[in-house]
């Protein structure tokens, strides 16, 4: 019967999961993307979730980024700051807005 391996939750990272393989040994594995996500990346005692990038109705949000489908549009806020970083999309025309300061086409 294979090991059941237990991940040490607090030694992830944005790109890697380390697991507990038995008898004082771990297992690293890294991946080349992110596989977690903070929801404030400045909070360093945040700890890291996986991301899950299955829409839950018109959202998914539990990735560095909210990604919104409301009608004819399309939000997305990425986690860059305390504030966000929505980028919209409306039938066709671009809005961004890094923090507060917006610019429309």
């Amino acid at each position: 019967m294979p090991e059941i391996q237990k991940e040490l939750i607090g030694k992830r990272t944005a790109n890697s999961k380390t697991f507990d393989i038995g008898n004082g040994r771990r297992q690293l594995v890294v991946s080349i993307g992110d596989v977690h996500y903070k929801d404030n990346y400045a909070d360093l005692s945040e700890k890291w979730k996986d991301i899950d990038l299955i829409w839950e109705g018109n959202r998914i949000t539990k990735a560095p980024y909210a990604l919104i489908h409301e009608g004819n549009k399309l939000t997305l806020k990425i986690h860059i700051s305390p504030v966000g970083c929505p980028v919209e999309l409306r039938g066709g025309k671009t809005s961004y807005a890094r923090d507060i300061l917006r610019v429309h086409d």
